[in-house]
């Protein structure tokens, strides 16, 4: 059995060393340096900064609601409008006829 072992001991020796040579390949194409962790860390701290500052569900929900004040405030303001125009628009029929004479 010795015999056995020192005949294929550079085919083994071969192999193993392809083994861990695999082995550091992958560790190193599978897993992230330290570099690439602190770049992946300041573009995720980031993305949180520029995500603090959007506008959360409460502040849309007061948006919708102020906007729907402004439409109504929007649409009384154009019934006194309307109602201002007919008052000029009889003031002008009136000045046009001649004012009664």
């Amino acid at each position: 059995m010795l015999e056995t072992l020192n005949d294929w001991r550079n085919v083994i020796q071969w192999v193993f060393t392809g083994l861990v040579a695999w082995i550091w390949w992958s560790i190193k194409t599978r897993f992230t340096t330290k570099e690439d962790h602190l770049s992946l860390e300041k573009r995720v701290a980031a993305a949180e900064v520029a995500l603090s500052n959007l506008p959360t569900l409460h502040d849309h929900h007061l948006l919708v609601l102020q906007g729907a004040e402004t439409k109504g405030h929007v649409r009384r303001v154009e019934e006194t409008v309307q109602r201002v125009q007919t008052q000029l628009d009889r003031i002008e029929e009136f000045l046009i006829k001649g004012a009664g004479r």
